[in-house]
């Protein structure tokens, strides 16, 4: 049910660029290349499958998610007003960090920090 849910939100977001989730002055950083859009969808995609499916750690997806908004870790958590050491802990998986951090994180996904089902 959760993978299914986060393909929905997979789908819902194959319209949204990079830009569009950030707002218009995304695109005004004069060192980012012209985005891929079909190369943005494809890595968001598989970002929500492996998180559905449980394959990914958070540290692993924290960094992907600050990747795919292609964002240094500077940028990413003044843009998500989380502390960068904070930032870098998580990333490292070297963090505990609370509930309340995860979900500034992840909110731009649409995603917000629960419950699920253990693997057995």
């Amino acid at each position: 049910m959760l993978a299914n849910n986060l393909r929905e939100q997979a789908r819902s977001y194959k319209n949204n660029a990079a830009g569009e989730l950030f707002g218009e002055n995304f695109m005004a950083d004069k060192r980012l290349k012209p985005a891929d859009r079909d190369a943005e969808r494809k890595r968001m995609d598989e970002f929500f499958l492996l998180f559905g499916e449980g394959r990914i750690s958070l540290a692993e997806a924290v960094r992907e998610m600050r990747r795919i908004s292609r964002l240094t870790q500077p940028e990413f958590a003044k843009h998500r007003k989380v502390s960068l050491g904070t930032l870098r802990q998580i990333e490292s998986g070297d963090a505990d960090p609370k509930v309340a951090t995860l979900n500034k994180i992840a909110d731009i996904f649409g995603l917000e920090i629960g419950f699920v089902k253990k693997k057995k």
